[in-house]
């Protein structure tokens, strides 16, 4: 600025100069170079001061921003990317985390006792990037989550939280929900288990299942004697009467009026509930694979009745003696009562000639397709 007005000075007094010594003006070829001499001097400083303005108005806009950037450089600040992040439900699902920050942090994890996620840095300083990754699986059926605070080392800085969540088991594969399994054209029927029971009855067979595990077939007593637990469903057929039916395994163990399916040794067996549905063969199908369509219809108190028996306690017994017999085309529920875990039976319609007629001439026993929660 002092040598802009130094500048401004010196055109002026030249000028005044100039003018007081000057004679007046008379048009001629020595007077005209002689102000056309004058008139490039004044241009030439006129031009010098400009530039001289110029140059010094760049430098103390340059001069402004660095002391803006300064400024800014001198506040602190602390900031992230993602405020929630989510990892898939498997171990070694990954994830990054961008911190954006000029000081010094460090990074908490609540609950403080979290086993299944790793932060790759729990401290820096400036911009980073962190690594997270879900060190196991979550085979819940519902997602966890928790909280990273990054807290920075200038105290007047609000810290940061940042919500990590691991997504649900997922169960479905091909559009199939693989908590349930679908079983088909499964067959109750053992022609080898024509035996004698204590009252002389012959029981035409018997066959024994298991919803709780990964069966996917009927045994007979034999394998069942060996997991007592797990078995949750028995099939029965009573030659005397015709008639065949499912009945609950723990109930099975009891003495009763009636004994022809009396199994002491099932006496440490789970409770297993039977119900008469009004469910279609449409329906059914629907279920498969749809775990949420499956307790929708368990829901409905209308169309799920507990099966009734004069007997048996109440949802004790499918079929039987003195009972509505199991019928082609129908649908039946089951549920186990310690797990809670549900199930349907479809008898299927494709059953042998005399099935539901003279059992004592039919061995080819049951044919039925069942949906089980796993």
């Amino acid at each position: 600025m002092a040598k802009l007005l130094y500048f401004r000075v010196l055109l002026r007094e030249g000028l005044s100069i100039f003018l007081r010594t000057s004679p007046p003006f008379v048009f001629n070829i020595n007077n005209m170079n002689r102000y056309l001499s004058v008139f490039w001097l004044c241009f030439v400083i006129v031009s010098s001061c400009l530039t001289v303005q110029l140059f010094l108005s760049c430098q103390k806009s340059g001069d402004n921003a660095d002391n803006l950037r300064m400024q800014q450089d001198s506040v602190g600040h602390l900031g992230v990317d993602e405020y929630s992040i989510s990892l898939s439900d498997t171990s070694g699902s990954a994830d990054t985390l961008s911190i954006s920050s000029n000081v010094s942090w460090t990074i908490s994890i609540s609950p403080a006792n979290t086993n299944w996620l790793s932060v790759d840095a729990t401290s820096g300083s400036n911009d980073k990037k962190v690594i997270l990754r879900s060190i196991t699986a979550n085979t819940a059926d519902s997602s966890r989550s928790v909280v990273l605070k990054i807290t920075a080392s200038d105290m007047s800085i609000q810290p940061v939280e940042v919500k990590i969540t691991q997504n649900a088991k997922v169960y479905t594969v091909n559009g199939l929900d693989t908590r349930e399994k679908f079983i088909e054209h499964l067959y109750f029927v053992d022609n080898n288990l024509n035996t004698p029971n204590p009252s002389g009855s012959l029981v035409k067979m018997e066959q024994y299942f298991s919803s709780v595990n990964s069966s996917t077939s009927t045994f007979n007593e034999y394998a069942a004697r060996k997991f007592v637990k797990d078995v949750d469903i028995v099939y029965f057929g009573v030659k005397d009467y015709s008639e065949i039916g499912f009945i609950d395994p723990y109930t099975a163990s009891q003495v009763w009026y009636w004994d022809y399916v009396y199994k002491p040794w099932l006496d440490s067996s789970v409770k297993t509930l039977f119900y008469n549905t009004t469910l279609t063969k449409t329906e059914f199908d629907l279920a498969k694979g749809n775990l949420n369509k499956l307790n929708q219809y368990f829901s409905d108190t209308i169309s799920f009745q507990l099966a009734t028996n004069p007997i048996y306690p109440l949802g004790a017994c499918l079929g039987g003696r003195n009972s509505p017999q199991l019928k082609r085309g129908s649908v039946y529920g089951f549920k186990n009562e310690v797990s809670g875990k549900k199930g349907l039976i479809y008898i299927r319609t494709g059953q042998s000639q005399y099935w539901d007629i003279r059992l004592w001439i039919d061995d080819n026993g049951t044919a039925v397709d069942i949906i089980k929660e796993k």
